[in-house]
Parts: C-alpha cells; structure tokens; sequence
C-alpha cells in the first residue's frame, strides 16, 4: 500500500499517497515527464482530485502525484495541539525525500493546502519548480467566517438525526463550494463526508478547522523565500476566497522580483478544481508548458534527511526570530511548529471537547458502512428544505 511512514516517539503518522502512474505509486513513475503534486481542499482528500488526475492533458505530458495530509483521507497521525500547517509542510518535506521525488511542480489547492505549499516552498525551494495557488485565502480568516464555520461544525457534528446532519452539511457544502453545488456532485460531496467525517470522527473534523481559524499571515520576508515562478488561479466572486487576496499577494510578490502572475475565473466560487476542473487545467498546463521541462528520476537526495530537515528549521528559527525552533529535533514534523503555547491549549482543548462520548454520536451510515441514502433522496421528504441560495423555506407537498 501506499503508505509513508513517519515515526518518531513523539509523533507516529502515516501519509497515504496516490499517483496517476500505472501502480499508483512513484516507482512506476515516467522519468521522461515533469511530475506535479497536488494538494486536495479542504475536507476532502485526494480522489477528489480525479478532474486533474485523469485529464489526459494533465497526465499524458506529467506525472501526478496527490497526498491526503495526516488528518485526511487515509492518512493517520496521533492528535496534537501543535499541528499547523509548517508541520503540514515538514510531513511533505519527510514524504519527498524519502520517496526521493525530483524537484515538482507543486499545486495547493484552496485554504490549508495553499498555506502548506507556500511553507513547503519558503523552507525547501529546491523541491519546487514552481507553485501554482488556487483560491489564496486570507492572511487570517475573517470573524464573520470564523463564527460561521464554528456554527456550521458545530451543528454538523453533533447532528442527533439524519435530516439534521443532511441538513447541515447541506449549509456546509453552500459555505465551502458555493451555491452551484447541486445535484450529483452534492449527493457525492455528502457522502464522502458521510464516510470520511461522520459526527463520530468529530474530533478529526474539528482539527481541520483549527487549521483555518489559527493560522497566521506570512511577512513580506517569508515571502521573499519564494524563488519558484508563481500562478494563482482564482474565483472571481467566493465568500470565503475574496479576489482581492490574491490580487494582493500576486502584487507582493511582483514588487519583491518574483515571477508572478493572477488567473480569475468567471462566475465562480470554492471548490474551484472540483467544480470548474476544465478550466483550471488548461490554465496549469498553459502556466507549466511555458516552464523549462525536467526529467523525473527517482534517485536518493545529495544530503542526509537529518542534515537537510535541520537545515529547514534553522530557516525557520532565522524566518521567525525564535532561536529556540532550531534546537529541537528536525526529524519530528511537530518540531516545526509555529502554534503558540496558549493557542495550543486551545487545540487540544477543542479537540478535546468534540471527542467527548463521539463513539457514541449519531452515524449517517449503515452497518456496512454505506450511507443511509443520497441527499437528493430525502432532500423533498421534509418540511425544512435548504434551497440553493441559502435560503430555507417551509414548503407544502400536498
């Protein structure tokens, strides 16, 4: 299986990779072709990449590789209050050399996976050809948003009935996606969420959302770290990625010399590389084919894995003005971190509370572990319906 171990007796994860090789995996990988790794969206994982990862456009001229992070999909890691996304950051950087990757062309996709691919390349740029963001995000998540996903999780995961947790995620779905997110690919949505982040893995749920409402911005210096060419590919009109965030960024990043440059698409909201993939992988492979093309040799890396992570946190000390990071030990990925000890306290504390008698919550799925029914099923079998522009109606179907 397509599993990277990364142990330490602090920190015991495993992160699940896929490829669009042959095998699924990278020894089966085409050296002749450049390799992208993409980063899913947030709550979902890495089959939700399939738009990118089964485009012939895509694969036929690059080898793909995606990574559920250790809170996604079939990753698996023991809880902490330290995770951020530097560690996100350090757990990639721990895969890559030891599956030893070539340099990629690295795509994050929407709110953690673009703050993880800017930290992956801020501290290991000669692992990035070049760094393609889609829907940057705020520096810091607005109030408004924060109170709205905490009101929306909550109500999500502790869901005492089914037309309650539809109901729910239904809101959630509007929230992240927008409301274009309708028919079949709603009654997926859910029920991957069904499957992967049920009231009774709430506690899972809950550490991604500490991911968004902690995270910090990146200081011009960060930003200067950056060497690989740049494009941001962006929703015109999104409630939670606002066009001119990146619009910002790309500006920075021009002012500071760097190869940058800001694609909108029309009409769009969140979930960009699920909903509109098309469009978003004709951009990437315009953006890519202008880039010099390199080979894929999977060769063992010039420096020691030790030598080079202690290489990344002392960049880290020296980014961050804390010369303690440095003296931590590089191999564990929670070294990285960059959550303050109070906001710490508040991760596992919430973490915590949303795992409290979770065993025990309700569940949307049957024995077998398959959803009770499709969304679209019961969506007209009660009186409380979720309309598409975010309204609700009590309506009669006599």
């Amino acid at each position: 299986m397509p599993y990277i171990d990364l142990l330490h007796p602090s920190d015991v994860v495993s992160i699940w990779y896929t490829s669009s090789s042959r095998l699924g995996t990278v020894n089966s990988l085409r050296p002749d072709k450049p390799t992208i790794v993409m980063l899913h969206p947030l709550y979902l994982n890495s089959s939700w990449l399939w738009g990118q990862m089964d485009d012939p456009r895509l694969n036929g001229a690059f080898n793909i590789i995606a990574f559920d992070t250790r809170t996604s999909g079939k990753s698996m890691s023991t809880p902490s209050g330290l995770y951020d996304t530097w560690v996100q950051a350090a757990d990639l950087a721990l895969c890559f050399q030891y599956l030893h990757l070539p340099p990629v062309h690295l795509v994050g996709i929407e709110t953690v996976s673009v703050n993880c691919a800017q930290r992956f390349a801020i501290l290991f740029p000669e692992m990035v050809l070049s760094l393609t963001l889609i829907n940057v995000p705020p520096p810091t998540e607005p109030k408004a948003n924060v109170y709205m996903l905490d009101e929306l999780i909550q109500l999500y995961s502790y869901a005492e009935d089914l037309d309650t947790y539809e109901h729910a995620a239904k809101e959630l779905s509007t929230f992240l996606a927008g409301p274009g997110c309708e028919g079949d690919l709603l009654d997926d949505l859910i029920g991957f969420w069904e499957q992967s982040h049920p009231p009774t893995r709430r506690s899972l749920t809950v550490q991604n959302l500490n991911l968004i409402k902690n995270r910090m911005p990146l200081p011009r210096r960060m930003l200067e770290a950056i060497n690989a060419p740049v494009l941001v590919i962006q929703s015109e009109s999104s409630q939670i990625y606002p066009l001119e965030n990146a619009q910002s960024l790309v500006e920075n990043l021009k002012s500071l010399g760097k190869d940058a440059r800001l694609f909108v698409v029309k009409d769009s909201a969140g979930y960009l590389a699920v909903m509109n993939p098309s469009i978003v992988n004709q951009t990437l492979l315009k953006f890519l084919n202008r880039l010099p093309r390199v080979r894929s040799d999977i060769k063992p890396p010039s420096i020691s894995v030790p030598q080079r992570m202690r290489q990344a946190l002392g960049t880290l000390a020296e980014l961050t003005g804390d010369p303690t990071l440095a003296e931590k030990d590089s191999m564990c990925s929670l070294s990285f971190s960059c959550v303050s000890p109070e906001i710490c306290k508040i991760q596992v504390k919430s973490r915590e509370s949303y795992a409290k008698d979770a065993a025990f919550a309700f569940s949307p799925l049957q024995a077998n572990g398959r959803p009770i029914r499709k969304y679209s099923e019961g969506r007209k079998d009660h009186w409380f319906v979720s309309e598409s522009n975010g309204l609700s109606y009590a309506e009669s179907f006599l």
